[in-house]
């Protein structure tokens, strides 16, 4: 399960593409070392079997299945049930997923289950959710939840959102009430976005920057993706500049069996900072074969 991507994308077509910061290296996810036959593998220090048939684990408890891993201090199991209750330094490994939390309650044999007051980390992001949902092998639900790709102790930026849902089977996600916060200074709400999972492409507004500098003053650029065909996309990018005006960016890029370009066109309308000259500048990059 591929947790989040940097690209995402908001309903009816605002999207976000997140920043990238500096910060300390990801560490690979753990694999899990257990045979992959599909049987639940139990060891603990103590165990205890009362009458209800609900064995007792305590100590060091590693529950494992299909692939992936529990950690727990203590670990109740219902053998009727395939449900496991869990107390104590959470650890779960499951899916390019390392999570960990306070408690955790799982059916082993469904996937389905919940983590409560999580720390999560996957490839490309780490992050902090009230509960965190399996709803299902393919499908992850997040509460309360943030996302970064920054240290979790000092993040330059990070999402938070209500809800965080994940599909890997569609490969769409999608988060409500989304507020992004830079360097802990709230500065974009979002009511609703959506998202890709993996290298897929939505058409969508991409993430703002806003800034200001002496070359231009206050600056807003806000690009918009145009996801044309599967070998045609299209980046029109309008950047307001208060000391020269708007220039709007274009930039077409095409993939074909025989040749590939990229066509890039800039038009400035009367830079005040130039005594009102018109800018434009034209580029074409194309390769082809005979």
């Amino acid at each position: 399960m591929l947790l989040l991507t940097l690209l995402f994308s908001c309903h009816p077509g605002w999207s976000a593409e997140l920043p990238l910061c500096s910060g300390p290296s990801f560490e690979p996810i753990p694999q899990v070392d257990a045979p992959d036959d599909n049987r639940t593998h139990l060891q603990a220090d103590h165990a205890n079997v009362s009458s209800d048939k609900v064995t007792t684990f305590t100590g060091s408890v590693v529950i494992q299945r299909s692939g992936s891993q529990l950690e727990a201090d203590r670990a109740d199991y219902t053998h009727s049930t395939d449900n496991i209750d869990a107390q104590g330094n959470i650890r779960l490994l499951t899916g390019g997923l390392l999570v960990t939390g306070s408690e955790a309650h799982m059916n082993l044999g469904t996937s389905q289950g919940k983590v409560l007051d999580t720390t999560y980390r996957a490839d490309k992001g780490r992050g902090t959710a009230k509960e965190l949902r399996f709803e299902s092998e393919n499908r992850l639900e997040m509460e309360q939840a943030s996302y970064t790709t920054c240290d979790l102790a000092d993040p330059d930026w990070q999402l938070r959102a209500k809800r965080i849902t994940l599909d890997n089977e569609s490969r769409q996600g999608s988060a409500s009430h989304v507020v992004v916060e830079f360097q802990g200074v709230p500065f974009l709400y979002l009511p609703y976005m959506r998202f890709p999972i993996g290298d897929e492409r939505l058409t969508g507004f991409l993430y703002p920057n806003i800034g200001a500098s002496d070359k231009h003053g206050m600056q807003y650029i806000v690009p918009f993706y145009w996801n044309i065909a599967p070998h045609r996309d299209a980046t029109i990018t309008p950047w307001y500049m208060h000391k020269r005006g708007t220039m709007l960016q274009n930039e077409f890029r095409y993939l074909n069996p025989t040749n590939q370009g990229q066509i890039e066109l800039d038009y400035l309308d009367d830079d005040r900072e130039a005594g009102g000259l018109d800018r434009r500048r034209l580029r074409w990059q194309h390769t082809g074969a005979p």
